[in-house]
């Protein structure tokens, strides 16, 4: 998508038009943006809107924006009642600041990626949230991180993509980072992995995360479940048929994975109608 498309289609009636267009814009970093995404901060009809053009002009880095977005939230709380969107606001402003005020931002990325494998969780987890308040810009860091010999940072790592994934949408590049995880030998890499492909909700990965529902691992099977229940993977109902029928795996007192397979394809056949 151009730049002219982009900034005309933030009209647009349709709610994930206007969604998508935030996220072209914060792609294409182009500074022509800005006034049109800090007006769409005001946009009331959908917080998702507001949330990705919030991220948008965080990526972009122009100083102008850093005001609306420190300011506006506090201005219309009443259409942020849960606190997604302050939240957002807080993560893009933190994301701009650190940005205007460091001459190298690539410094900073790679103080956070070197951070992921720190002994203390508190402080890895504190690596993950600012690894995914630099979104893409991240990634190159990321890809990195899959060859250390450093468990935690791995899964860590994977875990911050899953965060970019959530709280930005799923770009090509970040779906392929996390596609390469799924055949991970770690078990905990592959079920972070998994748990990002659904935030990212791209029935494209339909293919790859279909096999899973056969992992050895029955935590990866039911989070693959549930990724291609939210992704509408329908091509995917004979193998969760399957695992209704034989998949007697159980993760605790209210989770039996035969049951879980069951209800999901009641969900899912209704979505079909039939």
């Amino acid at each position: 998508m151009d730049l002219a498309t982009a900034i005309s289609r933030l009209d647009h009636p349709d709610v994930r038009t206007r969604m998508n267009a935030c996220r072209a814009l914060g792609e294409l970093g182009s500074r022509q943006a800005v006034e049109p995404l800090m007006a769409m901060l005001l946009e009331f009809e959908d917080n998702a809107v507001r949330i990705l053009a919030a991220v948008a002009l965080g990526r972009i880095g122009d100083p102008k924006a850093l005001r609306a977005l420190e300011l506006t939230p506090a201005t219309n709380n009443t259409h942020d009642m849960y606190g997604e969107v302050s939240s957002s606001f807080a993560s893009a402003a933190s994301k701009l600041r650190s940005k205007l005020g460091s001459a190298d931002g690539r410094a900073d990325i790679r103080r956070l990626v070197r951070g992921l494998g720190h002994s203390d969780d508190d402080v890895s987890a504190r690596c993950v949230q600012g690894i995914a308040d630099w979104g893409d810009e991240a990634l190159g860091r990321l890809e990195g991180v899959k060859r250390s010999k450093n468990r935690r940072a791995r899964i860590r790592a994977v875990s911050a993509l899953a965060r970019i994934a959530r709280e930005q949408g799923g770009s090509t590049r970040t779906i392929g980072l996390l596609l390469d995880q799924v055949d991970d030998e770690d078990s905990a890499i592959r079920r972070a992995a998994v748990l990002g492909l659904r935030y990212c909700r791209d029935r494209r990965v339909n293919a790859r995360l279909t096999p899973l529902l056969r992992d050895p691992e029955p935590r990866v099977r039911l989070q693959a479940l549930l990724t291609l229940e939210t992704i509408d993977a329908f091509e995917a109902m004979d193998e969760m048929a399957r695992m209704a029928q034989e998949d007697h795996a159980v993760l605790g007192p209210q989770t039996r994975l035969d049951d879980s397979a069951a209800s999901v394809l009641r969900t899912m056949r209704r979505k079909l109608g039939e």
